[in-house]
């Protein structure tokens, strides 16, 4: 419960933040214990129950990394 809260606080402080940048911040917040895993699966699991939306990016000069951006549910989406 600690986790999804300090992400929720995260992603509402500063819609749209890279999930590296989310990375760092929660590295420094959760306790050592808590593995890479064990945030992915917070991460996926709030996106499926709909608590904060995920888009997912390629470059066009990095095709084999996928990015995310991670908005506070709610958040509208314009593509162009």
């Amino acid at each position: 419960m600690v986790l999804q809260t300090e992400i929720l606080k995260i992603v509402r402080a500063k819609p749209g933040i890279k999930a590296v940048d989310l990375a760092v911040q929660l590295a420094v917040i959760v306790p050592p214990a808590t593995s890479s895993v064990a945030v992915l699966d917070e991460l996926e699991r709030l996106v499926a129950d709909g608590m904060i939306v995920e888009i997912e990016y390629v470059l066009p000069d990095t095709p084999h990394k996928i990015r995310s951006l991670f908005f506070e549910a709610g958040t509208t989406i314009r593509g162009s």
